[in-house]
């Protein structure tokens, strides 16, 4: 299943028409937690911190965009808008995921390879204030049904 990244200002080296220039992306990993304290014999009267959003990490084929995400690591200070788009296999593919960052900064950028061939694997992380996510349901036939959305924003610590 393709997964796609749109970075602003950052050219990747997809070629489909619809996602042309955005990056190919091998995996992701991001997450929410909250600390939740459960006093012993007294489950009803838990307490939750705020949440706290981990940053989003991907990895990728080193390709055109790696000489600008490791610039915009070292030095990069303009939150970008970044969206990631996670299809099926259909053809054509259709999105059933996205995720859409709001004022992203590069915050974490590794490299790793091996002689023999391939080109090296790399790691980037994206900081950001605002997530929204898209989840869209779809039939055993592939036709949309509904999309479930979500959202969390950091600056005002609103959830939605």
């Amino acid at each position: 299943m393709p997964i796609y990244i749109k970075i602003e200002g950052i050219d990747g080296d997809v070629t489909q028409a619809k996602y042309k220039g955005w990056i190919d992306c091998e995996s992701l990993q991001w997450g929410v937690g909250r600390a939740v304290m459960t006093p012993v014999g007294s489950t009803m009267n838990r307490e939750a911190s705020a949440p706290t959003l981990s940053e989003l990490t991907f990895t990728k084929t080193m390709d055109r965009s790696t000489a600008t995400i490791l610039q915009e690591t070292c030095s990069g200070e303009a939150g970008k808008k970044v969206t990631v788009e996670m299809m099926t296999t259909a053809n054509p593919p259709k999105t059933y995921m996205k995720y859409e960052l709001e004022d992203a900064l590069l915050s974490g950028y590794s490299c790793s390879g091996a002689s023999g061939g391939g080109r090296p694997s790399e790691s980037v992380s994206l900081n950001f204030t605002k997530i929204t996510t898209t989840y869209t349901v779809s039939d055993e036939k592939g036709n949309d049904l509904t999309s479930l959305s979500a959202h969390f924003d950091v600056t005002e610590g609103k959830a939605g």
